[in-house]
């Protein structure tokens, strides 16, 4: 049993070494977070937001966490997304197998996914579209 839980803290170790290395080499700086910082520079958010709503926006309370990642300064932000990593990993763990058996299963779930993908349109963004919002649900499950 406790040979066990000393594997899955070690793979919750790696997986987290990755995320952390992730996240220190990733830019912030283009595409989506440039386009959505600009307007949020010149708007208070919560007019931003009635904009967003009445423009046909779909994901207006997704874009609450958006402007919020986009008005939060780059290392809170990426300190935010390492713990939301941590979180989805540990909640699809739980929700796969509660017993810890199958955290290396997990881990390599996560890690499997291109994660550079997710900053093709800008890391803030998307995250915060995408990854939150994912990570929220599975947190409702537990």
């Amino acid at each position: 049993m406790r040979r066990e839980r000393e594997k899955e803290k070690r793979y919750l170790w790696i997986f987290i070494g990755i995320a952390v290395l992730i996240h220190l080499i990733l830019q912030s700086d283009f595409g989506d977070d440039l386009i959505f910082g600009a307007q949020l520079e010149h708007k208070a958010v919560l007019p931003w937001l009635v904009h967003r709503y009445h423009s046909l926006s779909s994901r207006f309370l997704v874009e609450i966490s958006m402007a919020a990642a986009l008005k939060m300064p780059v290392l809170l932000w990426k300190a935010l997304d390492i713990l939301v990593c941590i979180l989805l990993g540990a909640g699809l763990n739980y929700l796969l197998d509660n017993k810890g058996k199958c955290a290396i299963f997990t881990a390599a779930l996560l890690c499997v996914y291109p994660f550079m993908h997710m900053g093709s349109a800008g890391w803030r963004v998307t995250t915060a579209n995408y990854l939150w919002p994912l990570a929220a649900g599975i947190g409702c499950h537990l």
